[in-house]
């Protein structure tokens, strides 16, 4: 043990460690975590309720105004209709701005005027029959949207923003461009990718509202997807494998796999991402055995064992990856 182990961070990792060695007994640590901010006091519950209850709330207003109009749309008229939503979207900014855009409910309801934007646009669309692809209303729905997203600093508002992008570029490939689906797997692997790196980017510089991990686990499990989809393709479809996107895949998925768990076992340190990471190289290795058996008789028996094996191997290196990291750096 380290001389200068009680000037360490008073991380999860650290107070463990005390723990093992008798500096903690098991109330104190659990004290510990308290005063640490990693286990929630009476306070901390009743700003988790407050926040469940208001996102509740919230979700719930925006499902009626929509429900309102798909049940009564042939019965409004058109202005109506484009009144009431543009009234519902006035009414949240100004509760944002009311509040302020630094308070949990200007956040929210500077969230709920952008999914209300949507709305509108919806509207507009079915109202006037314009004939836009699909693709240009969640364009024009990013264009409008990105001003609020910059100003409220709010995680969820961004990752709205990003899961639009990704939407509107695969109704683009779909309506616009002739190329195969693996290309366009690819440009999604690439598009997030990019998000990911530029929100650890900002978190690693001390961006205060980037707090938390979930919003970067999510982008990570949309990468692992993309990228295990169009692999997968090019196990299966052996007549495929001509195109120059299908047969980038498998060499675009080792690279980014092999990149993300280096950086996230070595630097970062996600647990959860390296976890999907596995998962995702347990499907490929799986798939790939099953299509060399060809349907062999035995062959269920044969990826039944490797999956337990591959599991256990998995499971084992992730345990060591997280026993390194209690390690006490010199």
């Amino acid at each position: 043990m380290n001389a200068d182990m009680l000037d360490q961070p008073a991380t999860p990792e650290q107070l463990r460690r005390l723990a093992r060695y008798g500096y903690l007994d098991a109330a104190a640590l659990d004290r510990a975590f308290v005063l640490t901010g990693q286990l929630p006091d009476r306070a901390a519950w009743r700003r988790f309720a407050n926040v469940v209850l208001l996102a509740l709330g919230a979700a719930f207003t925006l499902s009626g105004v929509i429900f309102f109009f798909a049940f009564n749309w042939d019965d409004l008229h058109r202005f109506v209709k484009l009144g009431l939503a543009e009234v519902a979207i006035l009414t949240a900014v100004g509760l944002a701005l009311f509040k302020g855009l630094d308070t949990l409910v200007g956040k929210i309801s500077l969230m709920a005027a952008s999914i209300l934007t949507g709305a509108l646009l919806a509207v507009f669309g079915q109202t006037y029959q314009t004939g836009a692809d699909s693709y240009q209303l969640f364009l024009t729905w990013i264009i409008l949207i990105v001003g609020w997203a910059a100003v409220g600093a709010f995680q969820p508002l961004w990752l709205l923003l990003l899961a639009l992008a990704n939407i509107t570029l695969i109704l683009f490939w779909e309506q616009r461009v002739v190329l195969g689906e693996a290309a366009l797997f690819e440009l999604l692997v690439g598009m997030n990718a990019a998000a990911l790196g530029v929100w650890e980017w900002a978190r690693r510089r001390g961006v205060a509202w980037l707090r938390g991990r979930w919003f970067a686990q999510l982008i990570a499990l949309a990468v692992f997807i993309f990228l295990t989809i169009p692999t997968l393709e090019f196990i299966f479809d052996s007549d495929g494998r001509d195109s120059w996107s299908l047969a980038l895949a498998p060499w675009l998925f080792v690279v980014v796999v092999a990149v993300m768990i280096a950086i996230y076992a070595r630097w970062l340190r996600d647990l959860l991402i390296l976890t999907v990471g596995a998962f995702s190289i347990v499907v490929i290795v799986t798939a790939t055995v099953g299509e060399l058996l060809d349907g062999d008789a035995g062959g269920f028996i044969v990826l039944s064992a490797l999956v337990v094996l591959q599991a256990g191997v998995a499971l084992t290196l992730l345990r060591r990856v997280a026993r390194s990291w209690e390690e006490v750096q010199p």
